[in-house]
């Protein structure tokens, strides 16, 4: 009986986590409305994250949308970095590096500047992130990142609070070009200051179509409140695409009075 070594088992497990190396993660429905007096955002929890493994999809329930400091919150959707199929979190990188868009917003955040400033500090990092990220991706695995660059290379990120008692989202839009050499543009939209109606925005990141398809087709409801009509607007992006997006709902809110939750999974509050 042969008794295997350990170079041979080191080799086997190199080996299972390279097949195990997140190729992409799946669909993110966010919907944001932003009032003058209030925002609420909505996301869906479904993380789907397909590997080079045949056959293997890893889905879980994560949190999607993130703390900053008080009344200050963020969300992102798309192409996120690389994350560890099994428990859904940011893959673990030599010397504490930055593998995931959430960390290079989160590493990179200034207590002593304003949302505005914080922002525009958010932007060049998440694209310096991406840059890298993409460009070690494109060296590594020519094949399958130009197979996948339609997924790899839109990042979408909303920052939302409160700045000098005013309600303000800034939502950032990352496209990645790949030639000759991987570079990100950025744009920015902003509320108040490039929405059209100031008084009653929405922000879709992700499956927006569906959400926009919803908006246009069923309005906003009154009586209902912000809070029920981002939730019916994710609904819809979940039914439009149950395999990649899905429950439960996270829904939080920003007054001048408070930020909470309004509906949350447990390890969300943390």
């Amino acid at each position: 009986m042969k008794v295997a070594r350990v170079s041979d088992l080191w080799m086997v497990g190199l080996t299972l986590i390279w097949l195990l190396i997140p190729q992409y993660l799946g669909a993110t429905a966010i919907a944001l409305i932003r009032t003058p007096d209030e925002i609420v955002a909505a996301a869906d929890s479904k993380q789907t994250i397909e590997v080079l493994l045949p056959g293997f999809v890893s889905y879980r329930d994560v949190c999607k949308i993130h703390k900053i400091r008080d009344h200050f919150y963020f969300a992102v959707a798309g192409y996120r970095g690389v994350v560890d199929p099994l428990t859904g979190k940011a893959a673990d990188t030599p010397q504490g590096g930055i593998s995931t868009v959430e960390q290079a917003v989160l590493r990179s955040y200034k207590a002593d500047l304003s949302i505005r400033e914080n922002v525009d500090v958010f932007e060049r990092s998440v694209a310096s992130f991406l840059v890298k990220n993409l460009s070690d991706r494109q060296r590594d695995n020519p094949e399958h990142f130009k197979r996948n660059f339609s997924i790899l290379s839109k990042s979408d990120v909303a920052f939302f609070g409160i700045e000098r008692e005013i309600m303000v989202v800034h939502h950032l839009q990352f496209r990645a070009h790949d030639e000759p050499q991987v570079r990100i543009s950025a744009t920015r939209r902003t509320c108040p200051g490039d929405c059209e109606d100031p008084t009653l925005a929405p922000f879709f990141l992700g499956e927006r179509d569906a959400m926009q398809m919803y908006w246009t087709e069923t309005g906003f409801n009154k009586a209902n409140g912000l809070s029920k009509n981002a939730e019916a607007l994710v609904d819809a992006a979940i039914a439009a695409n149950p395999k990649a997006v899905g429950g439960p709902i996270d829904i939080f809110r920003i007054t001048r009075e408070k930020s909470s939750w309004i509906m949350v999974k447990p390890e969300c509050t943390q």
